[in-house]
């Protein structure tokens, strides 16, 4: 996050910045006894201008980068750049006519940058592994899909692969029959003459492992002149 991004994260927080026992009131723009406007140069004695370097320690680098920045722009009004962002801040700064409490006031207000900073930091790495992790569920979930369609793939291959071989050896059973098979149904016929010279025929089952499975209950001792035993498919023509 460029310090300029940062910077307006970290003005965009209005409230109450405590530093110890001080409460300082800060709303956007407007401090108690101050006024708004572009900086003029601030007097400060050496003895009590506020030191960077006693701002808190920022998670961030350029969170600590930013808190240098403010502070030595409180205390010196540079770069003027700043003025539209928190040029509030340094006529805060500049109400206060004690030198102690103005360098107090000064790490009051680079201490509050420094931690809205590190707040927005946070909120932008969060919201960047919540993305990742949206990411990585969809990845996830494309993923199971595709091998749910692949698993399925090959289950639909494997039974077709299965009824094929099973259509062949019930077409095999029914030539050794002397059937006639019928590959667009899958079922064997066969055909024979009656008593009379008539031509009919019926049709062959089969079990589920592709053998001939007998059509009636009878038996070649039942099955008597003038009806044909076909002892092939345990069938007794009528």
């Amino acid at each position: 996050m460029t310090n300029a991004k940062i910077l307006g994260a970290a003005m965009a927080v209005s409230g109450l910045i405590v530093i110890g026992s001080v409460i300082t009131a800060v709303v956007l723009g407007h401090h108690a006894g101050g006024t708004t406007g572009p900086s003029s140069p601030l007097v400060m004695t050496t003895a009590t201008t506020a030191n960077a370097n006693d701002l808190i320690g920022a998670e961030y680098p350029d969170c600590g980068t930013l808190g240098q920045q403010v502070v030595t722009y409180l205390n010196t009004g540079l770069p003027t750049s700043l003025d539209a962002t928190i040029g509030n801040w340094r006529q805060a700064v500049l109400a206060d006519a004690n030198p102690a409490s103005q360098a107090l006031l000064v790490r009051q207000y680079g201490d509050q940058a420094i931690e809205n900073c590190d707040s927005a930091e946070h909120a932008s790495a969060a919201a960047v592994t919540s993305s990742e992790l949206a990411a990585e569920a969809a990845a996830a979930a494309a993923s199971s899909e595709v091998a749910a369609a692949s698993s399925a793939a090959a289950a639909s291959s494997a039974a077709a692969a299965a009824q094929a071989q099973l259509l062949a050896k019930e077409a095999r059973e029914c030539a050794s029959v002397g059937g006639r098979w019928y590959a667009n149904t899958g079922t064997c016929g066969i055909d024979y003459k009656d008593q009379y010279g008539d031509v009919g025929g019926y049709t062959i089952n089969f079990d589920g492992a592709g053998d001939i499975a007998p059509l009636y209950p009878n038996s070649q001792a039942d099955c008597t002149a003038p009806n044909v035993w076909h002892a092939e498919t345990d069938v007794c023509v009528y």
